[in-house]
């Protein structure tokens, strides 16, 4: 269960330093919990995985600005190992029955869950972790994975080793008990991320342990900690209802949180993404915090967001709450401007701050809106307010900004903070009509449509939507990936192509980025099936690379080692396609036919799985593969013997293996050895029989 839903108090989050060498930014992920199995939020930030705990005395609230929040939960979050989160997941990819060992994966393969699509956002550490616990086969530049219980064994007893060494340290009473109640209590830590079956009765046979020992202090532990998020909504019931059993009792005890000041330089880390709408994290807290509680002061900033829930009121109206709170001048980059100079415009509110990463990299997209429609005639202000701690961070910001600004003043700020609910930067409020609603969604509709957005409202965005739903399915190449003064693509060797000698081919739209392993592994095969395809079909098929890299460097490192063309760096077109396709993650593949419709949106499973087989990679080209394979299955035996090895071979099927008779690639039907990992193209056993005449 998803924290955001029915949830929309703010809440304070106690969370690791990102530390210099981090970027800070990281995200909330929804993964299944490895012992329970329900739906759980996870922080996932700077290349670490952390759990989300919480705690809360019977009476307790948080003092956060001017108001009080009901919610007195402390949240923190701590690391966990990802493969505690992945066993589960492995033990389902490889399919094991009976003796059966079962079958290799690719990694995007055993990360793609429906319903969980947090999984693949861990790609770029689990290549590491997988080999901790899995076999691992390598067919060219493909890897390939599978839990192995006797490594998994070994992880564990590790795992349990290190638990022994700490607890002792961290409370006198495990170094006073028995080794085997430390023993016994180092496995039921374990036992909270651990099914029963087959992982700790796995580990309590190997450590000759009774089970029930583990299990039943398991238990208790569970039922006496709130460990997760899964239990939120739940307990929030519970708590109105001690609430309305108990009201008009006084808190006693309140935590006090400063607003918006940090106790250390180190700004803020901020969420990404922000599947939380109202999540508020510590600025600079470090793990000495929670050591020493009674010398620090929490200090909470809210999460850059994109979710707009201010309220509408008339642009007259702001310029007059503005002068209550003795606002005299707004400031621009040339100097102090009245408030008068705002009358009769349409006014904007921008909240933002010089420490947030999100709102410095927003920052250009918005004066390119700005400027663009103050060029189309629309009498457009924006107002900055700021919620930097000092007026050194503030006017650093403003230096990038063409718009006008309030004063710097921290209490003012904070007034204004509250009287428009905000609790995300950056944050955008068109102060419309009442007849207008805004769209709920506008830093991320900005960020898609740029000038295109306006005038912001939901029923705008819906026309954009529709828009690109007709191009997604009515536009041609030419609409597609042209745009204003460039009807070419680039190749890697700097030609320019015209877009229209791509009429009448099948192309296919590659988003991918240099810095993205499962991209590069990717290219690699697909360059192989784009180099097949040239020689067999000539000239009726084309790629074309819609960068994702982070800049011009990447992108020409990314695209000298391609053969096909690709859209300009610089060009929006790369972006626009992206939304246009509705790319979540890379690599993707995307295939128009030669009438210019959409034939696939699921290009890399054909390429991986069928290779230049797949073409024209249309649907009814997979189905035919698939029943000529499983036609071919039909034919062959189910187990057989070959003369050049001592066991029973089964037949199975494979993505990719290498053959132990010929050393040669094959994929799909293959016959494996579940004792030796031998295999063998069901050829080269034929021609073994003939040869041995047997």
């Amino acid at each position: 269960m998803s924290w955001c839903e029915g949830i929309q108090e703010p809440r304070v989050l106690v969370a690791p330093d990102p530390g210099i060498n981090g970027n800070g930014l990281g995200r909330m992920i929804l993964l299944r919990h490895p012992k329970s199995g329900n739906a759980t939020q996870y922080l996932f930030v700077n290349g670490v995985l952390q759990e989300l705990q919480w705690f809360k005395n019977l009476y307790g609230s948080w003092f956060l600005g001017d108001y009080t929040s009901e919610d007195g939960r402390m949240y923190l979050s701590t690391p966990v190992d990802p493969v505690f989160i992945m066993l589960p997941i492995l033990d389902e990819a490889r399919m094991k029955k009976g003796d059966d060992l079962g079958k290799f994966r690719q990694l995007d393969e055993i990360l793609f869950i429906d319903g969980f699509p947090g999984y693949q956002q861990l790609m770029s550490v689990m290549e590491n972790c997988l080999q901790v616990v899995c076999e691992v086969k390598e067919v060219g530049s493909l890897k390939f994975f599978r839990l192995d219980d006797s490594k998994v064994l070994r992880w564990l007893c590790y795992k349990v080793c290190q638990l022994k060494q700490t607890l002792p340290k961290l409370d006198k009473n495990y170094a006073v008990q028995s080794e085997k109640d430390t023993l016994v209590d180092a496995v039921c830590i374990l036992g909270e991320y651990l099914k029963e079956e087959p992982w700790l009765q796995l580990l309590c046979n190997h450590l000759k342990l009774n089970i029930l020992d583990v299990t039943g202090k398991t238990q208790v532990n569970v039922e006496g900690s709130k460990s997760g998020l899964c239990n939120e909504l739940q307990e929030q019931s519970d708590d109105k209802k001690a609430t309305i059993a108990k009201k008009g009792r006084p808190a006693k005890k309140l935590f006090i949180v400063p607003p918006f000041y940090s106790t250390t330089s180190s700004p803020p880390f901020v969420l990404e993404t922000q599947p939380l709408p109202s999540l508020i994290l510590s600025a600079g807290v470090s793990r000495k915090l929670v050591k020493k509680r009674g010398e620090h002061l929490f200090s909470v900033a809210p999460m850059a967001g994109m979710n707009f829930e201010g309220k509408h009121i008339d642009g007259h109206d702001v310029l007059k709450i503005f002068a209550a709170e003795g606002v005299e001048f707004l400031l621009s980059c040339e100097g102090k401007v009245p408030l008068s100079e705002c009358s009769g415009k349409i006014i904007c509110l921008f909240f933002s701050a010089n420490w947030c990463r999100p709102c410095r990299a927003f920052i250009p997209r918005l004066v390119e809106l700005y400027e663009t429609l103050r060029k189309q005639g629309i009498n457009l202000e924006i107002i900055f307010i700021s919620f930097d701690r000092d007026e050194d961070g503030f006017k650093e910001h403003i230096k990038n900004m063409p718009w006008l600004a309030v004063p710097f003043d921290v209490n003012l700020h904070r007034r204004l903070i509250d009287r428009y609910r905000i609790d995300r930067i950056p944050s955008f409020i068109p102060l419309c009509s009442e007849d207008l609603t805004a769209e709920e969604n506008l830093i991320e509709c900005i960020e898609d449509y740029g000038a295109d957005a306006f005038p912001f409202t939901k029923k705008r965005h819906e026309e954009l939507k529709t828009i690109d739903k007709r191009k997604r399915e009515e536009a041609t190449l030419e609409e597609l990936l042209a745009h204003e003064g460039r009807n070419f693509l680039i190749s890697g060797d700097d030609r320019k192509v015209p877009i229209s000698e791509l009429a009448g081919k099948t192309v296919g739209l590659y988003f991918c980025a240099y810095w993205s392993p499962p991209c590069r592994a990717f290219t690699i095969q697909l360059t192989d099936v784009y180099n097949n395809l040239k020689a067999e079909k000539g000239h009726c098929f084309e790629i074309v690379l819609i960068s994702t890299d982070r800049d011009l460097k990447e992108f020409n490192v990314n695209i000298s080692s391609m053969p096909w063309l690709a859209i300009p760096y610089e060009d929006r077109t790369r972006h626009d396609l992206c939304r246009i396709f509705d790319v979540k993650g890379i690599p993707a593949l995307v295939f128009i036919g030669p009438d210019g419709k959409v034939i696939s949106m699921n290009g890399k499973f054909m390429v991986s799985s069928y290779g230049a087989d797949a073409f024209p990679f249309t649907e009814s080209r997979v189905r035919d593969l698939e029943a000529a394979l499983r036609k071919e299955g039909e034919a062959l035996p189910q187990q057989v013997e070959d003369v050049k090895h001592e066991h029973v071979l089964k037949l199975d099927m494979a993505k990719a293996y290498v053959c132990d008779s010929c050393k040669k690639q094959g994929k799909f039907w293959t016959f494996s050895c579940d004792v030796c990992d031998y295999d063998l193209h069901p050829s080269c056993l034929e021609k073994v029989n003939k040869d041995q005449s047997w």
